[in-house]
């Protein structure tokens, strides 16, 4: 007999990949600890200052209706914060709401019940569902964050220029004690990616680790009926523009290409005062304040995207490319465990302009790009929400046996 137990989420950054978790197991979710919760058919949606903000934290009804708002007035002057470009304020009052937020839930857990949580805001719910014989699941969706912040040293002393772009790389000593903390404590510990996987190797049983790749909506990012052959090639960059990503080496690269045939956009928000960027002006077009909605038109509008990211958990965009019937060129860090090298586009070393441009030169060939992009939308096909909710349950456990749960823990 499967073992139903209540679930509770705490997710105080509205997290995509928590709230598909929580959507695989809806009918057992019990409570949804988060700042703000809205339903998908919210009219705010459509405000012109707030909109963007409540877009990215609607829920479905079945959940909607468990929603539970946790330290809403920390989040509301953080988000102000933010907006009015105060990072250091913003990033501080970010770890007090997680702090918060997860002492909150913790009040609130019952008997027995199950924890999904977001990585750095769980630790207290995860203690208390231990003196309550209840199961941990955590959420990681990126690489180990003490693996990153080697990672992002190591580039801040290699591109200075870039350094302030990266400066979440350096986390407090005390949060990182509390997300280690997290990661002993779960008795599972999801990531998107082969990479993040191997970031834990070593500090985590193998066992206790679950590859669980992330989904794609492949009706709303889907190609375009006609690619063009003629004119220069579209190169696309999706993300928040941080040396995390890699931008300076896909920069350097289209500096290495014929302006005539290749050209390049940027979609999405600078981090930082982006001060590395100021060297490649005019050499780019960047696109700022892109709804969600409207990045399928993106994705249309392109031919190739480039992501040579340093650290990663599994990027989005790469899937939504892949959908939207695009060769991809990524690094292994990326965490883009759906591209296969050659097939459907090509994976680069890091920090290597020299091995993208190479590959946007092959990709000059329209028919190449038709090929990959083609094999890419097959590909994408097979890695949906729907997949990631069946794999979620079978890889936390929710749907084993009571016994098959007693022996996983002996």
């Amino acid at each position: 007999m499967i073992d139903r137990r209540p679930v509770f989420v705490v997710d105080p950054g509205f997290l995509p990949t928590t709230r598909q978790m929580a959507i695989a197991v809806a009918d057992e979710v019990a409570a949804y600890f988060t700042p703000f919760a809205a339903r998908r058919d919210s009219a705010l949606a459509a405000a012109p200052v707030i909109g963007r903000e409540v877009q990215r934290r609607t829920l479905p009804d079945e959940l909607a209706t468990r929603a539970r708002p946790v330290v809403r007035d920390i989040e509301a002057a953080r988000l102000l914060l933010s907006r009015a470009g105060m990072q250091g304020f913003n990033d501080q009052l970010l770890w007090r709401r997680n702090v918060d937020a997860d002492a909150a839930a913790a009040g609130q857990l019952r008997a027995g019940a199950t924890v999904i949580g977001q990585y750095g805001g769980c630790l207290e719910s995860f203690k208390r569902a231990g003196v309550l014989a209840g199961r941990t699941v955590l959420d990681y969706p990126i690489a180990r964050v003490e693996v990153g912040q080697e990672i992002l040293r190591e580039e801040a002393r290699l591109r200075p220029d870039f350094a302030d772009s990266m400066h979440r790389g350096e986390v407090p000593e005390r949060y990182l004690a509390r997300m280690a903390q997290e990661v002993q404590l779960a008795d599972a510990v999801v990531v998107g990616s082969s990479f993040a996987a191997r970031s834990f190797d070593g500090v985590v049983r193998r066992e206790r680790v679950h590859v669980v790749p992330y989904g794609v909506d492949t009706s709303a990012f889907r190609p375009v009926d006609i690619r063009r052959a003629a004119g220069r090639v579209r190169v696309l960059f999706a993300g928040t523009l941080t040396q995390r990503k890699g931008i300076a080496y896909l920069l350097e690269a289209m500096g290495q290409l014929d302006p005539a045939r290749f050209e390049v956009t940027l979609a999405g928000p600078v981090l930082g005062r982006g001060a590395g960027l100021r060297w490649y002006e005019g050499s780019f077009r960047h696109l700022t304040g892109v709804r969600p909605q409207d990045m399928p038109a993106v994705y249309r509008a392109a031919d190739v995207l480039v992501l040579p990211s340093l650290l990663e958990g599994s990027a989005l965009v790469v899937l939504e490319a892949m959908a939207s019937g695009l060769p991809v060129i990524v690094t292994e860090n990326a965490g883009a465990d759906a591209v296969r090298d050659g097939i459907e586009g090509f994976i680069v070393p890091v920090r290597s302009p020299e091995a993208i441009a190479a590959r946007l030169e092959e990709l000059a060939s329209p028919d190449l790009r038709r090929r990959m992009g083609e094999a890419g939308r097959a590909r994408a096909l097979a890695f949906t929400w729907e997949a990631f909710h069946r794999e979620f349950r079978r890889a936390a456990g929710f749907d084993d046996t009571e016994e098959e749960r007693e022996e996983l823990a002996a």
